[in-house]
């Protein structure tokens, strides 16, 4: 399991933010960039996912034209970057455990037929204060369900 915490600071992120409706969103893969937003392949697949595991998660909405998504050609699954809003880990707290499950079950359930080991990319952003948030970069095989417990503890430190 190859994952990395790093704290952002996210001022830029939120003037795109506070222009949402939701606290549960799926961000471009180059969110703090003023170019046009490209999204992960897989992002509306996850949201579609998402939707019918009854998990309320949008994609954040920068301009009225069509998303722009980047396609891969390898064995490597780029998945969506996810933010998720203190307010929601407030009313929440199981919030967070709740993103990286659904993932990881999105990769079991996509990956299922696959024969071939898959690395797995994706960021998690948790918003700590308006200035400031944890980011979570993933980059390794399929998440387990140890893999996510020591997310989760290691993020809680």
């Amino acid at each position: 399991m190859a994952f990395k915490i790093s704290t952002i600071k996210t001022d830029e992120l939120q003037k795109l933010i506070k222009q949402q409706s939701s606290t549960f969103l799926i961000l471009p893969l180059n969110y703090v960039s003023d170019e046009e937003p490209v999204f992960a392949e897989s992002s509306r697949n996850f949201l579609n996912y998402s939707l019918k595991e009854k998990i309320a998660i949008e994609m954040i909405t920068i301009n009225s034209g069509s998303p722009k998504y980047l396609l891969t050609e390898d064995i490597s699954w780029v998945g969506p970057t996810i933010f998720i809003s203190s307010s929601l880990i407030s009313q929440n707290p199981d919030a967070i455990s709740v993103a990286l499950n659904l993932l990881s079950n999105y990769i079991y359930d996509f990956f299922r037929s696959s024969k071939q080991d898959v690395r797995c990319n994706f960021e998690l952003i948790i918003e700590k204060s308006e200035h400031e948030s944890i980011k979570l970069k993933y980059d390794g095989a399929k998440l387990s369900p140890e893999d996510i417990l020591a997310i989760i503890q290691e993020i809680k430190k």
